[in-house]
């Protein structure tokens, strides 16, 4: 039984009879854990103990070792496994003496079942309870008051023999006792599933509607009756609680009746909640058939509450209002099948039929569903069997999707031929090329069912698949721009003028009722094409199959073209496509930036440890050279010049000379130095080895500087702006860290500010401490001139301007270097304040000047309207140089001023 699941697909009467060859002591280990898989196993282990429980209570004499361990385990397992005997002492006494083992272990056994359901809860059988006196019975109640003898929901179950038999004053104290024991919702849902009629009902509804009760438990109770009994609910009302249901309306909780009133089917008692059109369309009923939320007319039309449904019309409720996810009340009834509800509504209502739910007719829905009545009540009350949906797709094509081993699917069609579907529309494929456009039409000689498979199976073979389809008519493009305006078009699901002409000349002017559908491959081009030109369009399986066979065979079925011929007009269509999404500018590249400045700090690090190994290793030869050479690049050349220091000589010291930079002194020194070296000597094969390696060096410093070059072009191409400002290596390194010139115009100057210290500045969150003042910027020559207290300040400032010299470089259509030559002299006068305290420009005032730099152009003196005289230009120009020469002299006397003021001091 541990391995069972392999009899889970027998029938249950084979079940049955495999359980009752397993041995009466396995049962409880395998009948309590009940699990959905093995429901059949657990059912069938539970029918063969119970009939084995009842063997022994009759018959106590036949109890065996293997029953008592069986018992035991249960026990352990779950107290209310066993349903026990009342009298369970002179049962077990019975058992003790006649067991046909008497062996001390059963006797311990049995003492021990005696001594637990004594001690603990007693579970009677609420069967023997009937035919115990009234006198047992209350002492039975008293035991359940007490929690000592006997279990609640037992007790509960004597309530229905209570109310038959006792006077009524009692059992509302009966009542009371037990739901003061009470402690959770389980146990009041008990209630209420065992008291379904008589006057116990009103006790225990006054009992809730007291002051004790809380609301939420009330609200709590109502829906439970709501969703697990639904036409219980209507007892509320039934019952004449009206005092009570008044007092839920003035308490604000008409919603919780609302749905108990519905099931009630009572207008009377729908008017008595005094509900507004806004409160009830604000609810929504989860349903237990639906498995969803319902609003409240769905809900009365789908469990045949058809006065509730008229009073909830009159309030203006309609089925048409969406409940979730674009469906309403009419998707509903149709996917759950509410033929009466549905009757209900076309006969008031004969429009509804032709209603669209999330964007299907009401016919598609059901056939979707494959409902056959509902599909038979729609077009009985006149669903039109040719309706498309709102992508062109038409009933008959939704049928066709349904397996073809569903009965459904036969009975279906056969109720669209009654109702003249139209089986054989003329269906047009549109298809797109790299040369033009062109129009096939569906030959009809396969019957539309068989048309999927039939059109998948000819894919490969020309013969068939051109039985199917023919070419109506094809349409060159004029040129290689005409053809990327359309495509382009196409994309973005436009109907250029093109193709619009090119559908209206081979298929009319369509009406709205047109019987012509166009197969596209794309849905937002069907839209748009359904929205402009009023053709039906398909985008379907078998539409994209078929355009699956005109691309395979599409050199052959277009005659126009010889073989080569599309797949170089696609070449070239897509290249020209791709640049244009892209947007490609080969002189305005950020990436090739990206890459250079990475690939110049490799090659600084390659470079270095190249430099500092070729040191080593040509200073065991002459390590004299390490001292007077501290360049690595013209170390590297001299160690490939000198080679055996022993044949240096005077001749070489020109060569030398140039390798240093004309330094006629150092280079005699490295000749002393060569003489009376203390180097060891060095063999042949060594020399050759470090000369190569030292060309290696030479070659990699040589494009290191290249490279370098190669930078500082394409920055100032790129962005020449910041480069002015801040210089090719900081801003590259800049753009590359944002990831791009335009991420980095996106940053606030705060985060560029920081930009490359997120280690420091995480780490400074977590500890709470300092955050960093600058990160990649700080290399900037600006921060290195600041002093230590307005390095922070410089730092935040030139933040500022690589931000708006970034945006300038990123978004200005004509680059120029202006901007940042304008806002590198901003950060100057804003150190000179900080050093000085001389005041700096505006910076609007700085802008405005160098948009009147770039707007300004000289004008031709045969382009001027007006001819100005000399004289007033000069007293013009004079003015201005007085007025410049006025504040220069005020920045001069407070400079002067300030410095004689800390001399003094």
């Amino acid at each position: 039984m541990k391995n069972s699941s392999y009899i889970l697909n027998l029938p249950e009467e084979v079940i049955s009879i495999v359980c009752k060859r397993i041995p009466i002591n396995e049962v409880a280990r395998h009948v309590l854990p009940v699990h959905s898989k093995f429901y059949k196993i657990s059912r069938a282990l539970n029918e063969l103990a119970s009939s084995r429980l009842d063997y022994l209570f009759e018959n106590p004499q036949k109890l065996t070792n293997d029953d008592v361990d069986w018992m035991m385990h249960t026990i352990h397992s779950s107290k209310n496994a066993i349903i026990w005997p009342i009298d369970l002492k002179s049962w077990v006494n019975i058992a003790k003496k006649q067991v046909l083992t008497r062996t001390q272990s059963v006797n311990n056994a049995l003492s021990y079942i005696e001594n637990y359901y004594t001690n603990n809860v007693l579970t009677v059988d609420p069967n023997m309870l009937y035919n115990l006196s009234t006198a047992e019975l209350s002492f039975y109640i008293q035991g359940a008051h007490s929690g000592k003898y006997f279990d609640i929901y037992s007790a509960l179950k004597v309530f229905k023999r209570l109310d038959d038999e006792l006077p009524l004053k009692e059992i509302p104290v009966q009542v009371d006792n037990i739901i003061k024991r009470l402690s959770c919702f389980d146990k009041l849902k008990f209630i209420f599933k065992i008291i379904i009629n008589g006057p116990l009902f009103s006790v225990c509804a006054k009992y809730l509607f007291s002051r004790d009760v809380s609301r939420k438990i009330i609200r709590k109770t109502i829906n439970f009756l709501n969703n697990e009994l639904p036409d219980f609910a209507g007892q509320f009302f039934e019952h004449k609680l009206h005092d009570e249901i008044h007092a839920i309306v003035n308490a604000g909780m008409s919603k919780s009746l609302f749905k108990a009133a519905i099931n009630a089917n009572s207008q009377k008692y729908l008017d008595m909640l005094k509900l507004t059109a806004d409160e009830i369309n604000s609810c929504l009923f989860r349903d237990a058939e639906y498995m969803g939320w319902l609003s409240p007319l769905a809900h009365a039309l789908l469990n045949n509450k058809l006065e509730a449904a008229s009073w909830l019309f009159k309030k203006g409720i309609s089925p048409e209002e969406t409940i979730e996810h674009g469906y309403n009340s009419l998707h509903v009834l149709v996917q759950t099948g509410a033929v009466e509800g549905l009757k209900w509504l076309f006969e008031r209502f004969p429009n509804l039929v032709h209603e669209y739910s999330n964007g299907l007719p009401l016919l598609i829905h059901a056939i979707n569903c494959e409902e056959v009545d509902i599909v038979m009540l729609l077009l009985e009350y006149g669903a039109d069997a040719n309706k498309p949906d709102i992508i062109g797709k038409f009933p008959i094509h939704y049928v066709m999707e349904i397996e073809q081993t569903n009965d459904v699917r036969d009975l279906i069609i056969d109720l669209l031929y009654m109702y003249e579907a139209d089986f054989t529309k003329p269906l047009f494929i549109l298809f797109e090329t790299a040369s033009g456009y062109a129009l096939f039409e569906r030959v009809q000689s396969e019957e539309i069912g068989q048309e999927l498979g039939e059109v998948q199976k000819s894919i490969l073979d020309l013969s068939k698949f051109g039985q199917m389809i023919k070419l109506k008519s094809f349409m060159p493009f004029k040129s290689a721009g005409d053809a990327l305006e359309n495509i382009n078009d196409i994309s973005e699901g436009i109907v250029g003028e093109s193709l619009k002409n090119f559908l209206e000349m081979n298929l009319g002017n369509a009406g709205k009722k047109s019987k012509i559908t166009i197969g596209v491959s794309d849905k937002a081009l069907a839209s748009s094409i359904k929205q402009e030109l009023e053709y039906n369009c398909s985008f379907d399986e078998v539409v994209l199959e078929i355009i699956r066979g005109i691309r395979y065979h599409g050199e052959k079925m277009l005659k126009q073209f010889k073989q080569g011929d599309l797949a170089r007009a696609q070449l070239g269509l897509g290249h020209s496509y791709s640049r244009a999404k892209v947007k490609f500018n080969v002189n305005r590249s950020d990436n090739m930036i990206i890459q250079a400045i990475s690939l110049l700090d490799q090659l600084d690090k390659d470079v270095n440890t190249f430099s500092m190994r070729i040191r080593e290793w040509y200073s065991w030869h002459f390590p004299e050279l390490v001292r007077l050479v501290n360049d690595n690049a013209k170390y590297a050349v001299l160690a490939k010049l000198i080679g055996d220091k022993s044949t240096l000589s005077e001749d070489k010291i020109n060569d030398i000379t140039k390798i240093v930079d004309g330094d006629e002194d150092l280079a005699q020194h490295i000749i002393d130095a060569a003489r009376s070296s203390m180097g060891t000597d060095i063999s042949p094969i060594d020399l050759i080895n470090i000369k190569l390696f030292a060309d290696r060096v030479i070659s990699l410093n040589e494009y290191r500087a290249r490279l370098f070059s190669y930078l500082q072009n394409k920055m100032n191409i790129v962005a020449p702006n910041l480069a002015t400002l801040i210089g090719e290596i900081v801003g590259a390194r800049l753009i590359a860290h944002a990831g791009s010139l335009t991420n980095l115009s996106k940053y606030p100057a705060s985060t560029v500010q920081i930009l490359g210290a997120e280690k420091a500045l995480f780490r400074a969150l977590k500890t709470r401490g300092k955050t960093p003042k600058y990160g990649l910027i700080f290399h900037s020559s600006f921060i290195g001139r600041a002093g230590a207290k307005n390095k922070g300040r410089i730092s935040r400032y030139l933040a500022n301007k690589c931000s708006i010299a970034s945006r300038i470089d990123c978004f200005s259509e004509n680059p120029t270097t202006k901007f940042g030559e304008a806002l590198k002299s901003q950060v100057e006068e804003r150190m000179m304040f900080y050093e000085s305290g001389l005041v700096p420009r505006k910076n609007t005032d700085v802008m405005q000047e160098v948009m009147q730099s770039i707007d300004e152009v000289p004008m031709k003196e045969e382009e001027t309207d007006e001819i100005v005289p000399k004289e007033e230009i000069k007293e013009k120009k004079s003015k201005e140089e007085k007025k410049k020469d006025k504040e220069e002299k005020k920045k001069h006397k407070s400079l002067k001023e300030k410095k004689s003021k800390k001399s003094k001091a």
